[in-house]
């Protein structure tokens, strides 16, 4: 505890305006608080803007049934005999009560919360009423697991062809398009821009002021930084108080329907119209989420050392949870059973016979989940329509919420089921457990004076409830496996989403009118000179780095602890491996970039100067000093909100603009769809191409190219059918005699007969449409096959502007449904208003 006098002499040390103003703590415990967590121990740490940061070991401290208020008050008065506490109201008149630490945390945010007060203004409260405790405000940053049909719970594999979804958006968007939070520092206020910030930009992420080591971290330093890792947010706040459910008057989960129109926001957009806008709605009500269903025992014995072995229900689901993977790449990777063997042994205790990993064998069970497997894909035929009844049912309840009295889609209502996490490439936590998430993880966002939805799970109830009309998530819960927030967030469709999306395209197209001027001087600083040696290669690391963000279109790139997370690489994070020189400015770049995709290419540096500039700084054995802080400042200088986001969107816009205009004239109206299609298809190519858009290739997409392959030979057969019957109708060849009919061998396939017209010119019309099938088909079978490697969808969702899809569209008399599918139309309304002239 410091006395008030040093608190004032922090205050006068830091800049403070007046003696009197409370200072910005780094960190602060909360004590005395009658929500039931320790006092003093707990491990809940109240960041400067107001929000508790709980350490990942504390978790479960912090639920809403903790201790008694009245053991907690004890130690509040006790305190207040020492000093040591202060009390200060928020925002709902109760209050909340603090103990100041120090810290030597430099990376904390120097934001003023709005409800800061100075210290002559804080008065003790004898006792706290409610459970209220300020909590940070978490980011949205999804983890990077790969979610398939094997994350589901066997049960549920019995009602439903793939596992519960997290969005029911049918959206093909991947990490990219999930929201970010957007964090401020000293030396980067937040701009006015920043309200609705686009969702997947992690440029503005704040990293440490001094440059973290490369290496992986001790495991003294390792074992101070175990709390979960807090990603920024945009959409933060200042304080959000947490309240106990208690508080709050309960109704079942019911649908939410209005009797009001649509909400069609979009017919009044303005450009500046939400820049300025921090409160996003006025009144919110949602249903919650949806758990998976619990996990029923099946009974069946794996084998350890050749014998059955008894398990616990909990000790079997997990179990199961790899059982089900046997035949997946996951299982072959040495990291993924190691993690899994570990986590499983805490289930099983230190005294459970199964003690190593190579004698167990799992396959008893595999198979029963294969059989199982089958015995579901028959029932769900048999039920098809009461599944899809009960799907439409649930929908109706969890699927809407009302948001100042419209009726808006909920994207992920859904809780992500238990079981092993992937992870992409080679995450260093692959194969550890994702626990099941319970009720007391859960905090809900929710509008005032409304009563909240009842938990669906008996004997539990939620966490806690805020009322914060600054943010747009309707629930959060932190992931056990990184520490990750997880977020109910509104659907792609929604007014917030798309006022966001509006925004950042509007800001790129800023970008343009000021692209040459940007590049004009980050070439004339290439060759910074400087007395100084330091001054002048960090000037030249700075322009370098605009370079490669402008034309390679790398992200900034972040520092990270690689035995957290996987060793993904940007622009200020490259090292000297990851650069090969070629001579004639050629450098090969190879790297694992974001969802660990490797990024393996030959670039052709168009300046001389960057190429030097690389060469020098890559013999020095660091390719780039300046840290993202750094160039997201230098970045700012520029044009507030700029960053390598803003960047990357601008390219890919401007790049699709240019190759539709650049074949225009060889696609006319009266071309086919096909051939419109194609031709769309090859320039979206060649943007996800500039910005790395990749994927893995899909599991059947061999068997998908034999199934094509197949159909392409019975086109071509039945054109070389075609031609000969035409020259018997034309009389250049004598008609066959209809053959015999060969009995049918076993493993024989019948031939296809087809029956042509007697017409010569309907025959010959058929003959060239056939050949035009056919042509189209080939083109369809190059595009996938060409195409296997490339995410087309990732661009289209978050970075070419879709007003330029929707105007090429309507010049060439193109639908647009054959561009964009059922959740880009729902997603983009604003800009399928364009006209046919409208030009990036």
């Amino acid at each position: 505890s410091l006395p008030r006098e040093e608190l004032m002499e922090s205050a006068k040390k830091r800049g403070s305006s007046t003696p009197t103003d409370e200072p910005n703590p780094k960190r602060v415990k909360v004590e005395g608080d009658s929500n039931g967590i320790k006092s003093g121990s707990s491990g809940a740490e109240v960041k400067p803007n107001g929000h508790v940061s709980d350490s990942t070991e504390q978790k479960e401290a912090m639920h809403v049934e903790g201790q008694k208020a009245g053991a907690t008050s004890a130690k509040v008065k006790n305190n207040e005999k020492n000093g040591t506490l202060g009390g200060r109201k928020n925002s709902s008149g109760k209050s909340s009560r603090r103990r100041v630490i120090e810290s030597d945390d430099d990376d904390d945010d120097d934001d003023d919360d709005e409800d800061d007060k100075p210290l002559k203004q804080i008065q003790p409260k004898p006792k706290p009423k409610a459970s209220q405790v300020k909590e940070e405000e978490p980011s949205d940053e999804d983890s990077s697991d790969d979610d398939d049909e094997e994350d589901a719970p066997l049960r549920s594999l019995v009602k439903s062809d793939k596992k519960a979804p997290l969005d029911d958006d049918d959206d093909d968007s991947s990490d990219d398009d999930e929201p970010i939070m957007n964090k401020n520092s000293r030396k980067r206020r937040k701009t006015k821009d920043d309200d609705y910030e686009d969702d997947d930009d992690s440029d503005f992420v704040k990293s440490p002021s001094k440059r973290k080591a490369r290496k992986k971290t001790s495991s003294s330093s390792s074992s101070r930084r175990k709390s979960p890792s807090r990603k920024a947010n945009v959409e933060m706040c200042g304080s959000a108080v947490v309240n106990s459910v208690k508080n709050y008057e309960v109704r079942e989960a019911v649908p939410l329907n209005t009797d009001g129109a649509p909400n069609r926001w979009w017919n009044d957009l303005r450009e500046g119209q939400y820049k300025k806008q921090k409160k996003k709605w006025s009144t919110l009500e949602h249903n919650a989420v949806l758990f998976p269903p619990p996990y029923e025992p099946h009974g069946v014995k794996m084998l350890y050392d050749g014998k059955p072995v008894d398990l616990t229900p909990e000790q079997e689901e997990v179990a199961t949870f790899f059982a089900v993977m046997l035949e997946s790449e996951h299982v072959k990777k040495e990291k993924f059973r190691a993690n899994f063997f570990m986590d499983w042994q805490e289930k099983l205790g230190e005294d459970h016979v199964i003690q190593e990993f190579e004698k167990c064998d799992f396959t008893p069970i595999a198979k029963w989940a294969v059989e199982r497997k089958e015995i579901a894909k028959e029932e769900r035929k048999k039920k098809r329509k009461e599944l899809q009844e009960e799907k439409k049912r649930l929908m109706e309840i969890y699927g809407h919420a009302l948001v100042d009295g419209f009726r808006e889609k909920v994207g992920n209502f859904r809780v992500e089921p238990p079981g092993l996490f992937r992870g992409r490439g080679d995450h260093p936590k692959t194969g550890k457990l994702k626990l099941r998430v319970m009720p007391e993880q859960i905090t809900l966002n929710i509008g005032k004076d409304v009563p909240i939805p009842k938990c669906p799970m008996p004997g539990h109830n939620w966490k806690g409830v805020i009322h914060n009309p600054n943010v747009t998530w309707l629930a959060y819960w932190i992931d056990n496996i990184n520490g990750d927030y997880k977020y109910v967030w509104l659907a792609g469709s929604s007014k917030f989403k798309g006022i966001s999306d509006f925004l950042k395209y509007e800001k790129s197209r800023a970008l343009k009118g000021k692209i040459e001027d940007i590049r004009k001087d980050y070439r004339k600083k290439l060759k910074y000179k400087n007395s100084d040696p330091k001054e002048q290669r960090r000037v030249r690391e700075l322009a370098t780095a605009m370079y490669l963000i402008d034309k390679l279109a790398l992200r900034v790139g972040n520092e990270k602890n690689t035995d957290e997370a996987a060793d993904t690489v940007g622009c200020c994070s490259l090292r000297p491996e990851h650069l090969e020189f070629k001579g004639d400015n050629v450098i090969h770049f190879e790297f694992l970039g974001k969802d660990s995709m490797v990024y393996s290419q030959d670039q052709t540096i168009e300046i001389d100067q960057v190429y030097k500039n690389l060469k020098d700084f890559h013999r020095s054995g660091t390719i780039f000093i300046i840290n993202p802080s750094d160039l997201n400042k230098h970045l700012s200088e520029y044009m507030d909100g700029l960053s390598a986001k803003v960047f990357r969107t601008y390219n890919a816009s401007v790049t699709l603009q240019r190759e539709l205009e650049a074949m225009d004239e060889e696609i006319e109206e009266t071309s086919s769809i096909n051939e419109k299609n194609a031709f769309y298809n090859e320039c979206n190519r060649k943007v996800a191409i500039l910005c790395n858009h990749q994927r893995s290739i899909p599991a059947k997409h061999g068997e998908q190219m034999v199934k094509m392959q197949k159909k392409l030979e019975e086109y071509e057969a039945k054109l070389e059918a075609l031609e000969e019957h035409i020259d018997e109708l034309g009389g250049k060849k004598k008609k066959k005699k209809k053959a015999k009919k060969k009995k049918k061998e076993d493993g024989d396939e019948e031939p296809k007969v087809w029956k042509f017209t007697n017409n010569l010119d309907t025959a010959k019309r058929q003959l060239k449409k056939q050949h035009k099938t056919i042509a189209d088909y080939k083109a369809r079978m190059a595009l996938k096959e060409d195409n296997k490697q490339v995410a087309l969808g990732t661009s289209k969702i978050n970075y070419m502007d879709p007003r330029i899809t929707v105007a090429w569209c309507k010049r060439k008399e193109m639908p647009i449904e054959k561009v964009f599918n059922a959740s880009l139309l729902s997603k983009f309304p604003w800009a399928m208003e364009v006209e046919s002239t409208w030009r990036y």
